[in-house]
């Protein structure tokens, strides 16, 4: 979607333009949140081409709204779950300072963890200082997914998900043009992969760097963790009911 909308240029193409509210209408019946990641880098990108804009908007709505408008008392109900998860996991408030930190502590801790952290934030640096008007919606993109998830009680790292493509570029930026730089990530980052897929069992299975907020769901500031509530690590043999679930089907 975020590829489709800069293509428009600006929606000036009206088949790219079309093609992006298609998109944009499949991404809302896929998730929920789709619209969260979406909404500041499309408003900022249509604000020279209203008309274009509001038939790609239309178009998406027409396609969302096929599953969206019979199931509204569905979403009144997962809003509930979705509050009552908060307060079993022990969750931030929304406006809290904790809230506000949640979603940079997953990215460093559980996400992409400290060597890459730290590339992110020499991305930021460099696009601070050679900003140019082309990253506003990788920015917005960004921007417009943490104040949207903070909308939400229920917190997880899973949610934040969508940006990674966006902290990728940031991170990029850095080294871009740098050869040597690239050549040496590379050995590292099959290194991580493997370490998170598959395990090394020579190697602690997580290093703290600072303890962050005990509950319920206790999260941490992570050099690396190889394993994270039983949801990822490496491969496990475990029983997935697939037989009664089918009978049930």
């Amino acid at each position: 979607a975020i590829w489709m909308l800069m293509e428009s240029d600006g929606f000036k193409k009206p088949g790219i333009s079309l093609m992006f509210g298609v998109i944009c209408g499949f991404g809302m019946l896929l998730k929920g949140t789709f619209a969260l990641f979406l909404a500041l880098p499309t408003l900022w990108v249509a604000r020279a081409q209203w008309k274009q804009a509001m038939v790609s908007g239309g178009v998406a709505l027409a396609i969302a709204s096929c599953w969206y408008l019979p199931q509204i008392g569905t979403l009144s109900e997962l809003l509930r779950i979705n509050a009552a998860g908060a307060v079993l996991e022990g969750d931030p408030a929304r406006l809290s300072w904790q809230a506000f930190v949640f979603y940079v502590r997953a990215l460093e801790g559980y996400q992409i963890f400290l060597p890459l952290f730290i590339l992110f934030l020499a991305g930021a640096f460099w696009l601070g200082r050679n900003f140019k008007p082309e990253w506003w919606p990788v920015l917005l993109w960004m921007g417009s997914g943490w104040v949207g998830l903070l909308l939400f009680l229920n917190k997880d790292p899973r949610y934040s998900t969508p940006l990674l493509p966006a902290v990728a570029l940031i991170s990029a930026a850095a080294i871009q043009s740098r050869k040597v730089m690239l050549v040496l990530l590379m050995p590292f980052l099959l290194f991580q992969h493997y370490l998170v897929s598959f395990g090394i069992q020579a190697l602690p299975e997580t290093v703290v760097i600072a303890r962050g907020v005990e509950g319920p769901l206790s999260w941490s500031w992570n050099l690396y963790t190889q394993r994270h509530f039983g949801l990822w690590g490496p491969p496990a043999r475990e029983d997935w009911k697939i037989d009664y679930v089918l009978d049930r089907i």
